[in-house]
């Protein structure tokens, strides 16, 4: 079930309404909470019911309406999601729709999004109004330190940390731009110990 969330009126100086914007949610309606809660006043068992992982969509936007003052819709905004085996919801694509005044068609532009196995965001493509693609991002990410400690081992559950971003152009091969990260890119063993200073070791997080 869904609902609208927010009516959201943007006005002038002098308040004089010129346009507004909608927004929807996945989400329960207020009739499906109310009668929930009273199953669960009711009956003293009814939590078991809720067993099981949470649903993921619950509280993501999945549609925004903007409009002029006399409710015309000129833009609309539409999410795409994709629940990942961590139950996350994940945006895979975000879709604009504009109107133009005076003009009965629409034309949309998208930009589509892709994840590794830890909810990392490792691929951004923007695609103009002509379905053409134009930008395409690629990031990945640290799999260990540069003393070829894993990075995603348990006890560390470093598994977020960017290792490359590079920028293409929209055929996915032209490379426009780059950037890389480091971490922890000396050695914390060579490193003269300095009275007053207190340091972690990566390897046992031991305090030094």
């Amino acid at each position: 079930m869904t609902f609208d969330g927010s009516n959201e009126v943007i006005t002038s100086g002098a308040n004089s309404a010129y346009s507004r914007a909608r927004h929807y949610f996945n989400g329960y309606s207020s009739g499906a909470i109310l009668s929930a809660a009273q199953d669960l006043l009711s009956d003293p068992i009814f939590a078991k019911r809720l067993r099981g992982p949470l649903n993921p969509y619950l509280g993501k936007e999945y549609w925004t309406d903007s409009m002029d003052f006399p409710g015309n819709i000129v833009n609309k905004l539409e999410n795409t999601f994709v629940v990942t085996a961590s139950n996350a919801a994940n945006v895979t694509s975000i879709k604009t729709t504009l109107k133009e005044a005076g003009q009965s068609a629409e034309v949309s532009a998208r930009t589509e999004f892709e994840y590794d196995a830890y909810d990392n965001r490792t691929k951004v493509t923007e695609y103009d109004f002509a379905n053409t693609a134009r930008r395409v991002v690629r990031t990945t990410y640290k799999s260990t330190f540069h003393q070829s400690v894993n990075y995603v081992w348990t006890q560390y559950n470093l598994v977020s940390l960017p290792d490359i971003e590079t920028v293409y152009a929209g055929d996915g091969t032209t490379k426009a731009a780059e950037t890389q990260f480091t971490y922890d890119s000396s050695d914390l063993a060579a490193v003269t110990a300095c009275a007053g200073i207190a340091w972690k070791s990566h390897q046992n997080f031991a305090l030094g």
